[in-house]
């Protein structure tokens, strides 16, 4: 028969303060201290495409305010579009996933025709010194021939690639994804 011992706290010698037990609780790179009493949030797909919508517009108008002003396109300004829907995706809808990841990624396609569409009218109010709007109607009647003209350089291609592939992948889950 094995012997069990009580285990019984040892007082600290007098004028002398114990220390304290330790607790081992996990961090993020941030320093925070998840609370293990609070329930993990539930997946919710529609927020998840709200927010990251609502996000991706609002880089998608950086994306164009930022062309205009500075007559070229930067391939960060792509990854801006992406990482926004996708950052929508997780932190408002906790959804991760093929589903989530391929919404993210059409998302992001859209919101990038949005974003050169308006860097267009930009360029062409700019150019032909008439108002935004009579700029956006000008590239939107001739929406063929814009964006054809605007495929015409390769680069194009990867900055719409890098923008949907951004979208796709962190809402899919990207490196956070369990294995």
């Amino acid at each position: 028969m094995s012997e069990t011992y009580d285990a019984q706290p040892v007082a600290a010698p007098e004028g002398t303060v114990a220390p304290a037990p330790a607790v081992s609780t996990a961090t993020d790179e941030a320093g925070w201290t998840p609370d293990p009493n609070e329930p993990a949030p539930e997946p919710n797909l529609a927020v998840g495409i709200a927010a990251g919508t609502a996000l991706g517009v609002l880089a998608a108008l950086v994306y164009a305010g930022v062309a205009i002003f500075a007559d070229r396109e930067f391939l960060a300004l792509g990854l801006l579009i992406g990482l926004a829907i996708a950052f929508g995706f997780h932190r408002f809808g906790h959804t991760r996933g093929i589903l989530p990841g391929l919404i993210a990624a059409v998302i992001a396609a859209v919101l990038f025709f949005v974003a050169i569409f308006i860097t267009g009218a930009g360029a062409v109010a700019k150019i032909a010194e008439v108002s935004f709007i009579d700029g956006l109607r000008f590239v939107t009647e001739n929406s063929g021939d814009f964006l054809s003209a605007y495929f015409e350089d390769p680069l194009s291609y990867v900055f719409l690639g890098v923008s949907v592939v951004m979208a796709g992948y962190y809402a899919f889950g990207g490196r956070g994804a369990k294995k």
